[in-house]
């Protein structure tokens, strides 16, 4: 199976370097000309099934990049960003964010979420993807760059000792992988 993963456009907090996690922030004008530039880069591709976080910055991208494409989007919470808890709206500088985003330090905060169920909660639907889809077809993935880490150590690309903030996609940048 051919998966395209896709890190949604920018929104005014990724501008300001805010950790965003759950909060329903939509993409800026810039977002929408990134998300606009991806579909045409995109374009070529055919796409079976398309899987999308819930939240709006991920879905106004897929939005963008499947307008005149005759495919569903299917909202799936497992690809939503990772809860930031008490650093949702900080920016990087205000907190260890190398130690937020290392798996082996399994930190259990008090209200964000911890990174190993994080990385479990992505593997969960990528197992789901790669049990009930067929060899030949391609997938798109719309959601967020926290949700990068685990797909990219499922994918082969990284692991998961490798701290995220070393391995992100830019704004609408797009990574594809075979599952």
């Amino acid at each position: 199976m051919k998966v395209t993963f896709v890190r949604h456009g920018e929104t005014d907090w990724n501008s300001q370097g805010k950790q965003q996690g759950k909060a329903d922030i939509p993409l800026n004008e810039k977002g929408l000309q990134q998300a606009q530039k991806t579909a045409e880069l995109l374009s070529n591709m055919e796409f079976d099934h398309v899987y999308c976080s819930p939240l709006m910055r991920a879905r106004q991208t897929a939005q963008v990049i499947c307008e005149g494409r005759k495919v569903p989007i299917t909202y799936d919470e497992r690809i939503s960003e990772r809860d930031m808890g008490e650093f949702q709206g900080k920016r990087w500088e205000e907190f260890d964010t190398r130690k937020f985003w290392d798996y082996n330090a399994d930190v259990h905060y008090e209200k964000a979420e911890n990174i190993q169920d994080f990385y479990k909660r992505v593997y969960d639907f990528l197992d789901s993807l790669k049990d009930n889809g067929q060899k030949d077809e391609s997938v798109l993935i719309v959601s967020h760059g926290g949700v990068f880490a685990p797909v990219s150590s499922y994918s082969g690309r990284s692991r998961k000792e490798d701290n995220l903030i070393d391995n992100l996609l830019a704004n609408a940048q797009a990574y594809t992988f075979e599952l």
